[in-house]
């Protein structure tokens, strides 16, 4: 966790970044072929390219140092490679890599953009997300330890109590939501710091403890049959001896992966659907049509 807050970072002794060239781009020249490759410069088009990138490369530069980037090492020390390398390829007048020089300098444009950007979406919507989350974490720990208000809603009568123990089910849902919860602040705390948060994705962030829920009910419905197919659970509550401690392991076992699944929903569904794929099998691909040839023109 220190390192996702950075905290353990900011005691390192921060080691300088080295530079490595690509291979494809190491070369040593002779004065002679420096002379050769400088008469490229003489049409206009390159001269002009070739400014450009130079002058953008000062630019960069100057972004990184003035306008707060420098905060992330990991961003300026990827962008001042790049920056390096294209000005490797300027200083070698390697006019067949000008389209490499330009990328690169683009890349570090939009990555700095990226980064500015997300540092102010960050401090926009980081405190309404972590407000929400925070709400739904103490709805759910209330209900975990009051649920008599919510059992109410879910009295069951004749073969329905058979098939649910809804003491169980309603905090395995609660379960799920914390797990939704922790996803939250963690992704959250994770791309503010990397300077990768976008607004783009802030429905998943306040529908994770919603999310938790929803693959909690499919971890319960599972647990729940699974056990009782192999008659390790009883129908109810009310039990003694063996049947007790089985109840405690179905409860204990329904929450842990309830809580565990909410955190990581995406694994939770792959693991699902490679489960219904095994049941229910993999749809048959279409079958690719043979390719017809037309037949020849006048002009074949």
């Amino acid at each position: 966790m220190d390192e996702l807050l950075g905290l353990s970072a900011q005691l390192e002794n921060r080691k300088p970044a080295t530079f490595d060239l690509p291979d494809e781009l190491i070369e040593e020249l002779s004065p002679e072929e420096r002379k050769k490759r400088q008469q490229l410069l003489k049409d206009p088009r390159i001269r002009e390219q070739f400014m450009q990138i130079y002058n953008a490369i000062d630019a960069e530069y100057e972004h990184i140092l003035t306008d707060n980037t420098s905060i992330s090492q990991e961003i300026t020390d990827w962008a001042h490679s790049l920056l390096a390398e294209t000005r490797y390829i300027l200083m070698n007048y390697q006019v067949e890599h000008l389209a490499r020089a330009e990328w690169n300098v683009e890349q570090v444009r939009a990555r700095l953009d990226r980064a500015e950007e997300s540092a102010r979406q960050g401090q926009l919507w980081s405190k309404w997300i972590a407000l929400w989350s925070i709400v739904w974490f103490f709805i759910f720990v209330f209900f975990i330890f009051n649920p008599d208000s919510l059992l109410t809603l879910l009295q069951s009568q004749g073969a329905i109590s058979n098939l649910l123990v809804p003491d169980i089910f309603l905090r395995s849902l609660f379960f799920g939501g914390i797990g939704g919860v922790t996803a939250a602040f963690y992704y959250l705390l994770k791309y503010i710091t990397r300077r990768e948060f976008d607004p783009e994705f802030n429905v998943s962030y306040f529908g994770k403890p919603f999310m938790g829920m929803i693959i909690a009910t499919l971890v319960y419905m599972i647990v729940f049959v699974v056990m009782r197919l192999l008659r390790i659970i009883p129908g109810s509550l009310d039990v003694s001896g063996s049947e007790a401690a089985n109840l405690t392991y179905f409860m204990a076992l329904s929450w842990v992966l309830s809580l565990a699944a909410g955190f990581k929903e995406n694994v939770a569904f792959e693991l699902l659907d490679k489960v219904m794929s095994f049941v229910l099998g993999k749809p048959k691909k279409k079958e690719e049509k043979e390719e017809v040839t037309p037949p020849p023109g006048p002009f074949d």
